[in-house]
């Protein structure tokens, strides 16, 4: 495989969320982070207490890209393979 190919390779998947075929595309990763934003400011300031979530007063990094859920051994495997 020459350089060519690699780097050929390498951009096309850095464009691949340009394309709403392709798996990731921009349009899916902003929707998700705007429900997972209306979420946290929904169980921040509307819920009643006993029913918030434990990483709400963590703020809002921590409640959306929490580490159990990132280094679970399934998201793990999942990591793996779309690599």
């Amino acid at each position: 495989m020459s350089l060519e190919t690699s780097l050929t390779s390498i951009w096309e998947q850095f464009l691949s969320v340009a394309l709403p075929s392709k798996r990731i595309y921009f349009l899916y990763l902003l929707s998700a982070l705007v429900l997972a934003i209306i979420t946290f400011f929904y169980f921040k300031y509307l819920c009643k207490d006993q029913e918030k979530p434990e990483k709400i007063d963590s703020g809002i990094f921590a409640f959306i890209f929490d580490k159990s859920v990132f280094f679970h051994k399934s998201a793990i495997q999942d990591y793996v393979s779309f690599l």
